[in-house]
């Protein structure tokens, strides 16, 4: 898999820290603070962009963060 960066929105929810990433369709994930949704973020698009490889799926083309406008609550990060 080459290189590529996937900017992610990450947004307190509660006591957990939900992720999401514009450009990838269902990848989602959490954790109980930044640093652990961070992590969990990094696994779950790891994989979801291998699974789209091995199954021959085009990889989304990333967009690029200046056009990301995040919700209130939320921040972005590449």
């Amino acid at each position: 898999m080459k290189n590529v960066v996937f900017p992610a929105l990450f947004e307190l929810d509660g006591s957990t820290v939900s992720v999401s990433f514009p450009d990838v369709s269902g990848c989602l994930t959490c954790g109980n603070d930044y640093a652990d949704a961070l992590s969990s973020a990094e696994d779950a698009l790891n994989l979801m962009l291998t699974r789209m490889e091995d199954e021959k799926h085009p990889l989304p083309t990333p967009s690029d963060p200046s056009s990301i406008r995040p919700g209130s609550g939320q921040v972005l990060a590449l």
